[in-house]
């Protein structure tokens, strides 16, 4: 009986001290804050899916693909409208090149002429007062020779070279009267023929509204375009990280819709073990402290870590249903507290997220 006792209280001893120098829980599970479950931005039915659950994956690997043949259409007649409408532009061009040089040229020369006509109107002007002060003159001498030869003063042939002065100066009176209406006429036809060019030249304008237009609606389309080339991105899944498929939502052939959830991915290496600690075995416990986790799946298998953080709430605070007290029946419970380990040692491909297991942390 006494070696029977001495045994008893050895390890009751051991049992105490073990107890008072590790906190100890069962509720403690593996969980991973990356587990991603992805999905698509647009509607449509699957063509591809590849990887199987449990399979790895890189960061950038495509997963799914939905049908993109109704997406890619739509950007075919838009890529055509956009071409048609760089054509109509283009010919708009040539003709307003073609306007340009042609009544450039006609411009040119009615210009031409119009500095002519002006030049040869200044000088049938200049004739005409020249000529209409030489008509002036032979008139009065006309009518004082008239005068002299009545009185019989004046020789008659003197009388007669009178007459003949001043029909040859009305002559050139009515010639350059005549002349000047002409040059005068060539300018106003000069100066109607440049007007009428630059009325055409408006057409010009009217060509660069057209352009300015179509160009519009080719920035409006080309910005659909845009749009749809990004509908069309998303219409495959890219890996956002390294991991492995933890489930497969949907297969090949099945019609989803944006947002409806395909794939969950687990990010590599983002294991940890929560747990559930009593708030009677926080004493001691700090971040850093070391601690023994073994799977209840392989209990043969031990994981070494470390505390990484002791949540500053209990895991009864985010309750959706939190008890109600008020009414005055109240039991004491033991609350518990979230506390992460990172795990540093061990055979980590034995790990999967919910997995339960033990856990004993080192008190400091």
């Amino acid at each position: 009986m006494a070696i029977f006792l001495l045994v008893f209280l050895f390890f009751s001893y051991r049992w105490v001290r073990h107890r008072v120098e590790y906190a100890i829980s069962d509720a403690a599970f593996v969980r991973s804050d990356h587990l991603a479950t992805l999905s698509f931005e647009v509607d449509g039915r699957i063509v591809e899916i590849n990887p199987e659950v449990g399979s790895e994956v890189k960061a950038g690997d495509i997963l799914a693909k939905i049908d993109s043949s109704l997406i890619e259409s739509k950007v075919s007649v838009k890529e055509a409208m956009v071409q048609s409408i760089h054509e109509q532009i283009r010919k708009l061009k040539f003709e307003k090149s073609r306007i340009m040089l042609e009544l450039g040229a006609n411009l040119d020369s009615a210009s031409l002429n119009l500095q002519k006509s002006k030049a040869n109107e200044e000088i049938a002007s200049k004739e005409f007062d020249s000529a209409k002060i030489s008509f002036e003159q032979s008139e009065r001498e006309l009518k004082r020779a008239e005068s002299l030869f009545k009185e019989g003063l004046l020789p008659k042939k003197q009388y007669e070279q009178a007459l003949l002065d001043y029909s040859i100066s009305k002559n050139r009176l009515d010639s350059a009267n005549s002349s000047l209406k002409i040059a005068r006429a060539q300018t106003s036809q000069a100066m109607s023929t440049i007007s009428e060019l630059r009325a055409k030249m408006r057409v010009t304008q009217e060509i660069d509204a057209q352009i300015g237009s179509l160009q519009a609606q080719a920035s409006a389309i080309i910005e659909e375009i845009n749009l749809i080339k990004l509908e069309l991105l998303k219409t495959s899944l890219e890996a956002p990280f390294d991991g492995f498929v933890a489930r497969r939502f949907a297969s090949q052939g099945d019609t989803i819709r944006a947002g409806q959830p395909v794939l969950a991915l687990l990010k590599k290496d983002s294991l940890f073990v929560e747990v559930l600690l009593e708030e009677t075995s926080l004493k001691g416990i700090r971040v850093g402290s070391k601690a023994t986790f073994k799977l209840d799946a392989y209990p043969d298998e031990v994981f070494m870590g470390e505390v990484i953080s002791i949540s500053p709430a209990t895991a009864a605070s985010f309750a959706i249903l939190p008890r109600d007290i008020s009414s005055g029946e109240f039991v004491k419970l033991v609350q518990r507290v979230p506390v992460r380990i990172k795990l540093t040692q061990g055979p980590m491909h034995l790990l999967r997220v919910g997995m339960g297991g033990s856990v004993k942390i080192k008190r400091e």
